[in-house]
């Protein structure tokens, strides 16, 4: 049964690979020097698991400085008390707060969708190409927040992937939500319906 939700008050977004296309830059990049090594091209199996993993710290954030990454939620959690902060600035007083169901996130890596769902957030997974192939009938699981479990990132070595290289046709589980309704996958943003989430433009 899908959850009654209140409007979307704030929206945030992840930068690589959803409002920036760095994914195949990074994969052009990675296999350039593989292939300089006579090595096979970086595969999304790998990279599925990789993204939002790094190890570095998040820029020169102090508030971050101990912080964990993705799927942990702190990112978010901050992002929100920021939100909250700026609200309070801008209104010159204590105006009601953002909850995190009000908070869209938008996302394209499973760690991120993970962790915003951990956030109590709602998310809309807008995913590569590539990704939707490696995902194909797993994307539930991950919508639902159960690639994570056991704190393990999920193991896609098994995924048969089409050797024609065709991708995900656009229509192909696009729009699809979680069992939930806390969590939806898109393929773009393209006709993305504000309405459905409360959201006037």
């Amino acid at each position: 049964m899908v959850s009654s939700f209140p409007p979307i008050r704030a929206c945030i977004f992840d930068v690589d690979g959803t409002l920036i296309n760095t994914e195949d830059i990074y994969s052009d990049i990675y296999n350039t020097i593989l292939q300089e090594y006579g090595k096979p091209n970086y595969p999304w199996k790998i990279k599925a698991i990789q993204q939002s993993r790094g190890t570095s710290i998040f820029g020169d954030d102090p508030e971050m400085l101990h912080c964990d990454k993705k799927p942990s939620p702190d990112i978010f959690l901050l992002a929100l008390k920021r939100l909250n902060n700026a609200c309070v600035v801008a209104h010159d007083g204590e105006p009601e707060g953002l909850k995190p169901e009000e908070c869209l996130v938008f996302e394209d890596s499973i760690a991120g969708v993970e962790a915003a769902r951990r956030a109590g957030m709602r998310v809309v997974w807008v995913l590569h190409p590539g990704l939707a192939q490696v995902c194909r009938g797993r994307e539930m699981d991950v919508l639902m927040g159960r690639t994570e479990e056991g704190g393990q990132a999920p193991d896609f070595s098994e995924t048969e992937i089409d050797s024609s290289g065709s991708t995900v046709e656009r229509n192909d589980c696009d729009g699809l939500m979680s069992e939930d309704g806390w969590a939806e996958m898109r393929l773009s943003l393209e006709d993305f319906p504000y309405g459905k989430y409360g959201i006037n433009v």
